[in-house]
Order: structure tokens, then sequence, then C-alpha cells
């Protein structure tokens, strides 16, 4: 497929054991024309020798502020019209960006739009925390892996984050889904393919392993939404 420049954001820091894979899959998407902005938060493993394997890609270096200062970096750099994501552990399928910025060539009211995804457990680990059954769910909603449709897997429209922001870089993992809060609260169009359109790869030291981390992130984003509903945002 072609059509208007995409722009893919990879934030990495100490990424150098799975970098390049993630750099090779949104590379190789079957969709163009597109460009690769890499920025590299601060790493102190191998990370800038792998980026500098990759002459195509556009990269850019920061002290380490986080992945959502990362990502807000990459957006600043980017030309594209639209925006995709992907962390320098995970992997784009080859058809990521056709499906879905085909979705928005053909739905002009919709801005963002995310997809499924998919997780690889690597070296012996058992499924994550957060793809188990939640012990609160009736047994009569269903529940499927496949119902797992993270933020991150979203294709924006550039001029979006002019009306949303930027991500909080308060956070350290639910910056994403900060975000993808308060672009429903100002009205952006949102919507989702059935697609996966993501490979999460599980390996023991993703920033979602420690459930407790998780869960402060997300008390952290409800009490931001709270503090946004009693401003009248």
């Amino acid at each position: 497929m072609t059509g208007s420049l995409v722009s893919i954001v990879v934030a990495v820091y100490n990424g150098a054991p799975f970098l390049a894979e993630a750099l090779d899959s949104a590379l190789g998407q079957d969709y163009t024309p597109l460009e690769v902005v890499v920025v590299d938060d601060g790493s102190t493993d191998a990370t800038p020798d792998v980026i500098a394997r990759y002459p195509e890609v556009v990269a850019l270096r920061q002290s380490n502020a986080g992945p959502g200062a990362a990502r807000n970096t990459g957006i600043a750099a980017a030309r594209g019209e639209f925006i995709a994501f992907v962390d320098a552990d995970d992997l784009l399928p080859i058809g990521k960006l056709s499906v879905q910025v085909g979705y928005l060539h053909d739905h002009p009211e919709v801005s963002v739009v995310l997809g499924r995804q998919e997780t690889r457990v690597e070296g012996g680990l058992g499924e994550p925390h957060w793809v188990e059954r939640p012990i609160w769910l009736p047994r009569t909603i269903r529940w499927d892996g496949r119902d797992q449709i993270p933020p991150m897997t979203m294709v924006a429209r550039r001029e979006v984050f002019d009306r949303v922001g930027a991500f909080d870089t308060r956070f350290r993992s639910a910056d994403d889904l900060d975000w993808l809060l308060r672009a429903h609260e100002v009205g952006v169009g949102l919507a989702m393919v059935d697609d996966v359109v993501l490979t999460r790869r599980i390996h023991g030291n993703n920033l979602t392993a420690d459930p407790a981390v998780q869960a402060r992130e997300m008390l952290m984003c409800l009490r931001a939404r709270l503090e946004r509903a009693r401003a009248g945002r």
C-alpha cells in the first residue's frame, strides 16, 4: 500500500537484545512511504551500536527521562502525516500500517485507530499477570486474550497530538493509557480494527512486569482523570 508519509516512533532504553528485530519489523512494512524515528533514552548498553547499523533511520539520543519523554521527542522530530509506535522489545506485523492507515483514509471522522495484540513469551516464562483473567471478572463475561487492545497499537493523525497534547512524563508505563483517556475526553474520534497489529514480547524485564507498579500507575491515571474532571477539562 502507498499513501501519505507515516512516522514510526521507537523509544528505547537499554534495549540492545531486541532492538534490531523491532527495527526490522518497522522497516519491513508493506506500506510506503514511511520513516522510522528511534529515540535512545540514555541507554548504557549496546543500544547505540545497534542503532548505528541502521543508517536509514532518524536517530536521536537524550538523557534518560522515561518512555513518555522519548516518545514526545520522536513525535517532535517526525515528519509524517500519521504517527505509529513500537517499543524496542516488540514487533510489528508486516501489514500493520496498511491496515490502520487504510482505515484512517477510509474514515476521515476517525483520528486514532487501535488494534489487537498477540503475546510472545520467551525464556520459559509464564503469561504475564495482565493476560490472565481478572479475578473480579464475573464468569458470565467472556474473557479472551485477544481482548487486549493496548494504547501503543495506535496509529494517529499527526494533528491530534496538537489537540490532545504530549505524553505525560510523570508516568513510567501508563503514559500511553493516560494519553488515550485524554484523547477520549476531548472528543477525538477513536476506532479499532480486529486485526493483530502488535506482537508483544514478554521477557521478564518489561516495564509492565511488576503488578504493584502497574497498579500504582493505574491509580495515577484515575487520579489525573478526576483532577481534569474537577477542573472542567
